[in-house]
């Protein structure tokens, strides 16, 4: 299934608890600098895919649609960002780990809920020294020798599948004195294809970012 533009922005904002206000405006204009800085550095790179497009954008006056997965991944970004990681460097890591991600987000959403976010579930899982997570099957990702210097980034990144697989690639790349970071997305996952799901589109003109 697929969803206009206004459909993907009231559904992150609601998702992000985000009121359709001034930072309302400022979210949606951030996704707009994301959609155009994906184009952009897909057009420099064409051996790379698309971060936010399911294909090449038409021209104007021709609506442009966004997959669930899509629409994650546009919120990921914003998510990234806040953690002041350059735009650009945010949306080429979105267009490099996107296969591994798109398959984690497919994977998410056929599970039951129910057991997904089983109390007892969690806590049988849970292990001293591992990191809290509030469902069964958590989606990392993850970032290690992350280097912010003079505006550039460089990290080795991954999406690990389950807390084993994050532990692994930590303790794979990790050595004294680099930083390491991770996001874990399997509850934002849910809720957006659920606020998704109530959205209404809009007919709003033309859309061509």
């Amino acid at each position: 299934m697929f969803f206009k533009r206004n459909q993907v922005e009231g559904a992150i904002l609601r998702t992000l608890g985000v009121k359709d206000d001034g930072r309302g405006r400022d979210v949606k204009l951030k996704i707009k600098r994301l959609l155009v800085t994906d184009r952009r550095l897909r057009r420099a790179r064409a051996d790379r895919g698309y971060a936010f497009y399911t294909q090449k954008p038409k021209g104007s006056g021709v609506e442009v649609m966004f997959s669930s997965f899509e629409a994650f991944a546009i919120m990921a970004a914003l998510i990234v960002l806040e953690h002041g990681i350059p735009q650009a460097k945010v949306v080429s890591i979105l267009q490099d780990v996107r296969s591994d991600l798109e398959v984690a987000h497919r994977e998410t959403l056929r599970k039951d809920r129910k057991e997904l976010f089983d109390p007892q579930g969690v806590q049988a899982a849970a292990r001293r020294g591992m990191i809290p997570v509030d469902n069964t099957a958590p989606v990392f990702l993850a970032f290690v020798k992350l280097d912010a210097r003079r505006g550039r980034v460089h990290a080795f990144i991954s999406v690990c599948r389950g807390l084993h697989a994050l532990s692994s690639f930590f303790n794979e790349h990790s050595v004294p004195g680099s930083g390491a970071t991770h996001f874990e997305f399997v509850r934002l996952i849910c809720d957006l294809a659920t606020n998704l799901s109530q959205t209404s589109p809009i007919s709003r003109g033309r859309s061509t970012v």
